[in-house]
């Protein structure tokens, strides 16, 4: 069992609804599944996005991010939430959210200071659809984290579908 991003706790700061979120810490090191994922959140939303991702090109000024897997994991309330998932990864790949709020603010919590880094890209109800446009915030952290079950052999993180 292996585990990507960052951990799921109680955070200072926020990320407003309708950000592509991706958490830099713990990139995948290995082939398999995502079963399990971790976040907590300030406030209400109505829907919520998990997908795997990976870099096709880096930056600065901005980083060209590809989706690889993305599943819908539903609304929740405010606090800590564990969903269970089935999202594909390699290694490289990274962990990504994107959240909504149905008009409230939605927000998802982060650190500003003294995380391991994390991009961001304001994505209109565009749910992780990966491309350009991402920026780099090399001190903020997202609370959003996964557990993988290692796979042995092919994985198809990287097939769009």
């Amino acid at each position: 069992m292996a585990i990507i991003g960052a951990p799921a706790i109680d955070r200072a700061n926020l990320i407003l609804r309708e950000y592509d979120g991706v958490a830099a810490l713990n990139p995948s090191a290995v082939f398999g599944k995502v079963t399990l994922v971790r976040f907590f959140l300030a406030d209400t939303i109505t829907s919520c996005y998990a997908a795997t991702v990976y870099v096709t090109v880096p930056g600065p000024p901005a980083t060209i991010l590809t989706r690889a897997k993305t599943a819908d994991l539903g609304g929740f309330a405010a606090g800590y939430h564990e969903v269970v998932t089935d999202l594909a990864v390699e290694p490289g790949d990274y962990l990504a959210f994107w959240h909504n709020s149905g008009g409230g603010y939605g927000q998802h919590d982060k650190d500003n200071l003294g995380g391991s880094g994390m991009w961001l890209r304001t994505a209109a109800g565009s749910p992780l659809t990966g491309g350009p446009g991402f920026s780099w915030h090399p001190a903020f952290e997202p609370s959003l984290e996964g557990t993988i079950i290692e796979t042995v052999g092919y994985s198809q993180a990287h097939i769009i579908g």
